[in-house]
């Protein structure tokens, strides 16, 4: 099957697909972060009049391109099987310091940094089930998570290095059980 797509189309799918992922986000802030990116680029009719369209093999791009046609500053990647990228490009890669969207086959949303062309530093991710999570990521692996809310709304946070509070309760009680033992 021929798809045949140019820079309005596209602009228009990820519009669509973006904004209806964007209204199951609880975070209001990070609803807001989605909706901007569309806003201020792919529905901002001056920006997208000077964006260029590329069609790749398996993707089509819109936004700004350097002298030797790679991508560069900010645009947008629609992969045929509705893999999403917005936000920044630096030497044709992925590479956003502040906000960058990337919507998963598996409609799964992250929001966040992105060095290489990978997930760096920290991300933001929600599920169309209701799950989500925040962690640190270096070079698209997961170093720690956290911040995690079940789809249940089970919320966890990640256990502090050091034990935290309870780390400190149970020492507090290990003492009190010894001195009770010794003084007796």
């Amino acid at each position: 099957m021929i798809i045949i797509m140019d820079k309005y189309r596209v602009a228009a799918t990820i519009i669509e697909r973006l904004r209806t992922r964007a209204e199951s986000i609880p975070d209001s802030y990070r609803k807001r972060v989605v909706l901007d990116k569309i806003k201020y680029y792919l529905a901002d009719a001056q920006w997208l009049s000077l964006a260029k369209y590329k069609e790749y093999t398996n993707a089509w791009y819109i936004g700004m391109l350097d002298s030797s046609g790679n991508r560069e500053g900010s645009g947008a990647l629609l992969l045929h099987d509705g893999y999403i990228y917005i936000g920044h490009w630096h030497y044709d890669e992925m590479w956003d310091d502040e906000d960058g969207i990337r919507l998963q086959i598996d409609n799964g949303i992250y929001i966040g940094n992105f060095r290489n062309g990978d997930i760096h530093g920290n991300c933001y991710v929600h599920y169309p089930y209701g799950s989500e999570y925040e962690a640190e990521f270096e070079n698209g692996r997961e170093k720690k998570r956290k911040r995690e809310r079940y789809a249940d709304g089970v919320m966890r946070n990640s256990k502090p290095e050091s034990g935290g509070l309870w780390g400190c309760l149970v020492i507090v009680i290990i003492i009190i059980i010894i001195i009770s033992i010794i003084s007796r």
